[in-house]
């Protein structure tokens, strides 16, 4: 019997992972709980280890791709099993589920009566007309979401327009700062002639190598903190003439004496400690 392995979720904030690496090669016998690839998400790169005991019949992604939570990644089953049966037999038992929710979805609309259809209509006509009216929304917005609308000028009707990815379809932050993140990616895909650079007439050597997944998240999660908080730094100066002049006075006796340079370190270091 064929099992599909799914996308673990490995948090209650994670909502998909990216494949870092496959353990095991297509035809490979897998024992249950043996480490069958590596996944990468937002917080943690963790091991996966294989619910089912079998051969790895196929994948359904390739490395470096990201897979939502819950959704099916490898189908694990016996040695002889064709991977095109197991296919056709899911479609089918797929097709008979469509068809039987068809059904059932037909007799319920059958058996609901004129009047509540009346009922529903003229409620709807009610809303739609009292929302051309007001122009307000019934859908709730957290004052966070507010907040980032009003700061980025999104207005009432381009707010409605969002789809949230929340409870009952609610926008949160999230949804909001990734339609700010393509609003903006369509305003700058001009790029300025006077400052684009050939990539292949560029005077610059060497290679150019694709950003992994860990940076990639790092990288997305520091734009999200520049646009969502506020960010200061203090200075504060300190005289270290007696260290350079120390330094200066000492460095060569001190490289004979040890056999390495002495640096401003181990000052710095010792300040630290005395302050704590």
């Amino acid at each position: 019997m064929a099992f599909e392995i799914v996308m673990p979720k490995m948090g209650e904030s994670i909502v998909e992972g990216t494949i870092i690496e496959w353990k095991k090669n297509i035809g490979d016998f897998v024992e249950k709980d043996e480490i069958l690839l590596e996944i990468s998400t937002d917080k943690v790169d963790s091991e996966i280890p294989s619910s089912h005991e079998g051969f790895l019949l196929e994948v359904y992604f390739q490395k470096n791709e990201t897979v939502e939570v819950g959704k099916p990644i490898a189908l694990i089953g016996g040695k002889n099993e064709s991977v095109s049966s197991i296919r056709q037999e899911k479609v089918q038992k797929n097709n008979d589920l469509d068809s039987k929710n068809i059904t059932l979805e037909s007799k319920k609309n059958q058996d609901s009566s004129k009047s509540n259809e009346k009922e529903v209509k003229d409620d709807l006509i009610a809303k739609t007309e009292e929302g051309v009216r007001s122009h307000q929304t019934s859908k709730f917005y957290s004052p966070l979401v507010k907040s980032i609308a009003r700061k980025e000028k999104i207005d009432l009707k381009e707010l409605e327009s969002l789809n949230g990815s929340g409870a009952n379809g609610r926008i949160n932050k999230v949804d909001i700062l990734n339609y700010l993140d393509n609003k903006n990616k369509t305003k700058g895909t001009k790029i300025n002639d006077s400052s684009y650079i050939d990539a292949e007439n560029n005077s610059f050597s060497g290679d150019i190598e694709p950003i992994d997944h860990i940076r990639k998240s790092i990288s997305d999660h520091m734009l999200k903190s520049i646009k969502t908080s506020a960010h200061v730094y203090s200075a504060v100066e300190v005289d270290v003439t007696s260290i350079v002049d120390y330094i200066d006075k000492n460095k060569d006796k001190f490289l004979e004496n040890n056999g390495i340079k002495i640096t401003y370190t181990p000052f710095f270091l010792e300040a630290c400690i005395e302050a704590l």
